[in-house]
């Protein structure tokens, strides 16, 4: 008797020894994940939120109002926003048709070929954007030539700078409806049927009502793409001031004379990028 008692508390001290390794062992593995994860915040800090509050730093208070006063930067800044919001009108009246075609038709050859086509945009280069656009809309191009023919000038125009904005941000929108269409339970889909409704009817007065929020992301999306075009831009639409310069490209010529002016207007821009941001934030919460 005395000796199994013996053995039994032998058993649970062994017992208690495995659980108390166990537990180190498991509290090792979670402080060790801790500080990878404190790492990579940290990291994820020191590339994304220091460069912001270096832009800051260098164009100060004063430059900022300068920046806002100068005429040149004036007219940038509002060529960037209305070129970008008739791209973002563009985007819903135009891409919303293509959401449809393509979650209506999903098994279709076709459809997964122009859906392949259309979402190219989104990782071609965009300079690569620019040449194509260029060849396509320029005057020698196979449509910048039929509208030549009706004095219709397309390069060096704003309406370049709508379709670059357009052709490089349009795809991002319509990404992001269509993930959220297929979303959509199939027993909404069938109700509606079953009251009377088609197929166009029910994607345009149930499916897109019921996904407000997700319109208005792809569209938020869309537009900060759309303002921050660059590359295809100054290929096809040219660097003219007062007719094709955005801010993107003031930005770049600002920077190659005097970087702290450059640095000012940027931060201008992430000033309405931030405004625009918080009110689409606000406008998906009350929906």
């Amino acid at each position: 008797m005395q000796r199994a008692g013996v053995e039994a508390i032998q058993y649970n001290k062994q017992a208690i020894k495995a659980i108390d390794l166990r537990f180190r062992l498991s509290f090792d593995k979670e402080t060790l994940f801790l500080a990878l994860i404190a790492a990579a915040a940290l990291l994820y800090s020191v590339i994304v939120i220091v460069p912001i509050l270096t832009l800051f730093k260098e164009s100060g208070l004063k430059g900022i109002v300068s920046a806002v006063a100068n005429t040149d930067n004036f007219s940038a800044v509002w060529i960037s926003l209305f070129t970008s919001t008739l791209t973002l009108v563009m985007v819903f009246i135009i891409g919303t048709p293509v959401v449809y075609l393509l979650t209506r038709t999903k098994s279709g050859v076709f459809t997964k070929v122009f859906e392949i086509l259309i979402g190219i945009p989104t990782v071609l280069p965009p300079a690569v954007a620019g040449i194509g656009l260029l060849l396509a809309f320029g005057r020698d191009g196979f449509f910048g030539g039929m509208l030549n023919k009706i004095n219709i000038e397309v390069v060096f125009t704003p309406i370049a700078v709508i379709l670059a904005q357009f052709f490089v941000s349009a795809a991002f929108y319509v990404q992001v409806l269509k993930n959220g269409v297929d979303s959509v339970s199939r027993d909404i889909l069938d109700a509606s049927y079953i009251f009377g409704a088609g197929k166009i009817e029910t994607f345009m007065k149930v499916i897109l009502p019921m996904l407000k929020k997700t319109v208005i992301a792809g569209l938020v999306l869309s537009w900060t793409r759309a303002m921050g075009e660059f590359g295809a831009t100054i290929m096809f639409a040219g660097n003219v001031l007062g007719r094709t310069r955005t801010a993107p490209l003031q930005i770049y010529t600002l920077m190659q004379t005097n970087i702290k002016y450059a640095a000012s207007l940027s931060v201008v821009m992430l000033i309405i990028s931030s405004i625009m941001f918080l009110m689409t934030k606000l406008l998906i919460k009350e929906n």
